[in-house]
Formats: structure tokens, C-alpha cells, sequence
């Protein structure tokens, strides 16, 4: 019980993110604690004996500054709990100050005129310059008061060493035990600082490997970034609290002493709220009211850094430990940083998923481009074919050609035969020679987009070789022929589509004149023999015949 409470009173209870505030905080909090002791001391063994003796005066500055020591060092452990620092040094100093300067104007005792080096030691570890220049001059001060005042006593008085020598040994162990406390409590500040500038650097350079490490997914890079948080930045817990799609609630990544990560989906607290809202860092001590129900394990600090790239609020970083070496500036400056590179990691996975989300998708509408694009070519194929076959029926053949006779007469001659040379092009779907008679013969078919609508035939020399140009020219000329035959075809249904609209609408135009039904009827005849050329025409009007078949036929 003794253990515990001794070690609640030295404990720092308030997170000093400076590590050099943090040292003076402790030392001033073991100063008071230990001049408490050393005035308990005092008080019983000098101050007291001596106004029972009647050598000081109860009412007097001694006694009564003595009395109220207790109430000023009180008042320093609470401001340095609280975070006061500065306010708990200058009160310390300046207390040390007041019941130190004025020791020479109401004693005699000469150990006592050089009390106020105690402050002024004191104002040395405390203070700053500008502190301990003030501190200096008011004990130099009261070091000159008290010399002109002991100058000034002129009375002869007699007393028998033995009788001090107690009071003055243990004035000057007191004094001496303070001065050392306070040289003490700043002794290795080099090295400490040193030690913690090498942390600083090897926490930097885990970052920077965290920088050039290629991750695999997202799990992986938060699975890297809480052990640095945990193994190389030295805090008991780390966790990464990721928005998801729910609202309000968080995807948490912890790490545990066994090395796994625990991931849930959980509410986020008012701390991670308060981040993800203000975006930036939080630290959380115990005199917090939210720490309740942030910390865990009975840790007392906890920072919590929020995780963005570019502005966008990705999640938040929280470590927690119940050392206040880890609210550090410098720490924090760190924590920020693998913030900053797991939000670029994150973001870059993320960006990634995307582009392969879209490149999914645009593979899918490529697909279904392409199979739009061959169903519209099959049936342009067929619209082309059916086309052609409609038009050679309308001219009575099956095929339809020409043959060109060179020579004088430069004759065409209709064909519709399909001689050999004809069925090897379309066969073998390119440019054939063959050796017929002595003579070349070269075929090309004729093609309109991928559907064969014939082919081309002629005859060179029988030594004459075909070149590689001249072929390439022979399927150029053949594909043009195709599409120029389709456009001429496409032209020809075009005007007789016209003109089939047209006489309808002049048969149209011609029955809507007649005044009575027999004439209708004569007119329709007439139009009709006209137009189709038939030689016989007849127009039958029995509107009940159609059920009285049907009747029939049930």
C-alpha cells in the first residue's frame, strides 16, 4: 500500500510532449516531494527546538515562513500534474527565493548568509536565462542587505559553539543535499538527449523503409505500419480505424501480442469521431473525460493521428501508451508521417481497384460491342445477300456478267454462266492465277464487307508474271467493283422503291376522285392492268364471304 502510494505521488501524470519540459517536471516534481521531506526534518529538529528555546521568536518571519512551506509545495505539485511547468518553477524559485534572502536579517548565524545560493541553483535548472538573471540579482540583493545588517550589530553576545553545532551541521547538509538534488536532477542531459535524437532517427528511417516497400494490398500495408507503430516507435498499442460504408462505423485493425491482427467492424468512439471531424491529431490523458472509453488496458495516453491523401479523410492512427515519452513532438511528427504514407498506400490500392473495376467494364461493353457489331454484320451480310438474290430474280437470271472482248470492237457480251476460273476465286476467296491455253488467267473475287458477290477474270500473256503490286492492285480494283455494284444495286432499289410509292399514291390519289362505287371499281381495274401489265383483272366485293368460310371450315 506504502509502494503504491509512494508511487502515485512521483508518477507524472500529465503528458509533456517536450522532452525537455518532461525532464524539468520531473525533477521539480522529485525536488518537492524531497524538500517535503527535508522541511519535515527541519521543522522538527531545528525550527521548532529553537522557539521553544526562545532563540527565534514563534511569531516571527522564520517561524511563520517555515509554517506556510507546506501550502506553497503543495501548490507547485499541482501545477506541475496539471501542466504549469513554467508557473510550478517560478513558484519553487521564487518560494526558495523568500525564505532564503531574508534568513541573514533575522539570525546571526553566519552559515545562513549564504543560503540564498540554494535559490539560485534552484533558478539555474528551472529557469531560463532571463529567470535566472532576475533570481541572481534578488539574492545578490539580499545577500547585501543582510551584510549591512550584520554589519550594524554592534551588541556583544556570548554562546558556547556546542550548543550550534548541531543546527549548523544539519543546515549545511540540508543545504548542501539540495544544491546536489538540483544538480542532480539535470545531470546527464547530453547523453539522454543524444539517446533519444538516435530514437528519433531510427523511427525516421523505419518510415522511409515503410516508403520504399512495395505492399501486396491494403492489409499488408496496414499490417506493416502497426508494427512500426508498436515495435519501432515503442507504444503498447497500435490500431487503424478505417471508414467503411456504414455510418458511423469503422473497420478496426489492431495488433496483437502475438503479432496477428484483429480486425472487427465496430462503432467509432467519440475520440476517432472528434479526428475523423476535425482531421487532425488528438492526444488523450487520463484526466480526459473521453479516456474511458478510449483506452484500453489501463493505459494512460493515447494519440491519434488522422489518415488522409490529398484531403480525402481515410482513417485514423491510434497509439496508445502510458509513457509520456510518446507524445513527444518529435514522435508525433513521426506518427503523422506513416499516416501520410499509409494514406498513399491506401489510396494507390484503391485507385488501382478502380482502374481494373473500369477496364473490367469496358471490357464487358467492348464484348458486347463486338457482339453487336457481328450481329449487325451478319445481318447486313444477309440483308446484302438477300438483296442481290431479289435483284437477279427481278432480272430473271440466277447470274448475271459480262464478258469483254479486246480488239477492234471493244464489245461487251451479257454472260451468266460461271466458268471455271470464276469458281476457283470464289472457292479460295483471293486472287488466283492459272495457266489455261498458253494464256494467264487471273481471278479476283468480288466482295462487299465480307460477303462474296462474285467474281472477275482475265487473261495475259502466258510468260507474263504477276507482281506482288499488281495483285495487291487486282484486289483493290475487285473491292471497289463490290461496293460500287452495291451502291448502284442500293441506287436501282431506291428508284423503284420510289417509283412503286409513287404510282400508289397516284392509284391512291385517282380512286379517292371516283364519286361512286362502280366507278372505284372500274378505276382499280384499270390502274391496276396499267401498272402491273396484267391482262386480266377482276375485283370482287362479298364482305360476308370471308365468315361464311370460316364457318365452313370449323
Amino acid at each position: 500500500m506504502i509502494a503504491r502510494v509512494i508511487g502515485w505521488l512521483f508518477s507524472l501524470r500529465y503528458g509533456y510532449t517536450d522532452a525537455i519540459e518532461r525532464q524539468r517536471a520531473r525533477a521539480l516534481l522529485t525536488m518537492t516531494l524531497a524538500g517535503s521531506v527535508i522541511w519535515l526534518a527541519m521543522y522538527a529538529l531545528v525550527i521548532l527546538p529553537l522557539v521553544n528555546s526562545g532563540e527565534i521568536p514563534g511569531n516571527g518571519y522564520l517561524f511563520l515562513s517555515m509554517t506556510l512551506t507546506p501550502l506553497a509545495l503543495v501548490l507547485i505539485y499541482l501545477a506541475v500534474q496539471r501542466g504549469r511547468l513554467t508557473a510550478a518553477s517560478y513558484l519553487f524559485v521564487g518560494g526558495l527565493v523568500g525564505l532564503t534572502s531574508p534568513l541573514g536579517l533575522v539570525s546571526h548565524i553566519d552559515l545562513l548568509q549564504v543560503a540564498p545560493i540554494i535559490a539560485v541553483a534552484a533558478g539555474g535548472v528551472l529557469l531560463d536565462r532571463r529567470g535566472l538573471i532576475l533570481v541572481g540579482l534578488v539574492c545578490a540583493g539580499g545577500m547585501i542587505l543582510s551584510g549591512f545588517y550584520q554589519a550594524s550589530l554592534v551588541q556583544i553576545e556570548r554562546f558556547t559553539p556546542a550548543d550550534l553545532a548541531l543546527n549548523e551541521t544539519l543546515t549545511m547538509i540540508s543545504m548542501v543535499l539540495l544544491i546536489g538534488a538540483f544538480l542532480y536532477a539535470f545531470s546527464g542531459t547530453p547523453e539522454r538527449v543524444a539517446r533519444d535524437a538516435n530514437m528519433l532517427v531510427s523511427q525516421w528511417r523505419a518510415v522511409q523503409v515503410l516508403t520504399d516497400r512495395v505492399f501486396i494490398n491494403e492489409e499488408d500495408a496496414v499490417d506493416r505500419v502497426l508494427h512500426i507503430g508498436r515495435d519501432e516507435l515503442g507504444y503498447s498499442v497500435a490500431q487503424v480505424l478505417m471508414l467503411n460504408n456504414k455510418a458511423g462505423g469503422v473497420r478496426r485493425y489492431r495488433l496483437m501480442e502475438s503479432g496477428g491482427v484483429l480486425t472487427l467492424d465496430v462503432n467509432a468512439d467519440v475520440v476517432v469521431q472528434m479526428v475523423l471531424r476535425e482531421i487532425e491529431p488528438l492526444i488523450i490523458r487520463p484526466t480526459d473525460v473521453r479516456a474511458a472509453d478510449h483506452l484500453i488496458n489501463q493505459l494512460r495516453f493515447s494519440v491519434s493521428v488522422p489518415i488522409l491523401f490529398e484531403g480525402t479523410i481515410l482513417g485514423v492512427l491510434d497509439v496508445q501508451t502510458s509513457d509520456t515519452a510518446g507524445l513527444e513532438a518529435s514522435r508525433i511528427d513521426v506518427l503523422r508521417a506513416l499516416a501520410a504514407q499509409l494514406g498513399r498506400s491506401l489510396a494507390q490500392f484503391r485507385q488501382i481497384a478502380a482502374l481494373e473495376s473500369d477496364v473490367r467494364d469496358q471490357e464487358g461493353a467492348a464484348q458486347r460491342l463486338r457482339s453487336q457489331l457481328a450481329e449487325v454484320q451478319r445481318r447486313a451480310e444477309g440483308t446484302t445477300s438477300a438483296g442481290w438474290e431479289r435483284y437477279l430474280r427481278g432480272l430473271g437470271v440466277t447470274g448475271y456478267g459480262y464478258d469483254f472482248k479486246g480488239g477492234a470492237s471493244q464489245a461487251l457480251v451479257a454472260a451468266s454462266d460461271l466458268p471455271q476460273s470464276v469458281r476457283a476465286a470464289l472457292e479460295h476467296g483471293d486472287v488466283v492465277v492459272q495457266q489455261v491455253n498458253g494464256s494467264r488467267v487471273i481471278s479476283a473475287p468480288i466482295s462487299y464487307r465480307g460477303q462474296m458477290l462474285g467474281a472477275m477474270t482475265f487473261e495475259v500473256r502466258g510468260d507474263r508474271a504477276l507482281s506482288e503490286s499488281e495483285t495487291e492492285l487486282v484486289r483493290t480494283v475487285a473491292n471497289r467493283l463490290g461496293a460500287a455494284l452495291e451502291n448502284n444495286r442500293l441506287f436501282e432499289q431506291s428508284q423503284a422503291q420510289a417509283q412503286r410509292e409513287r404510282k400508289a399514291s397516284d392509284v391512291g390519289s385517282l380512286l379517292l376522285t371516283a364519286t361512286d362505287i362502280e366507278q372505284v371499281l372500274a378505276l382499280a381495274a384499270e390502274t391496276f392492268n396499267e401498272a402491273l401489265g396484267a391482262t386480266h383483272t377482276r375485283v370482287s366485293l362479298q364482305p360476308g364471304a370471308v365468315q361464311r368460310l370460316s364457318a365452313d371450315g370449323g
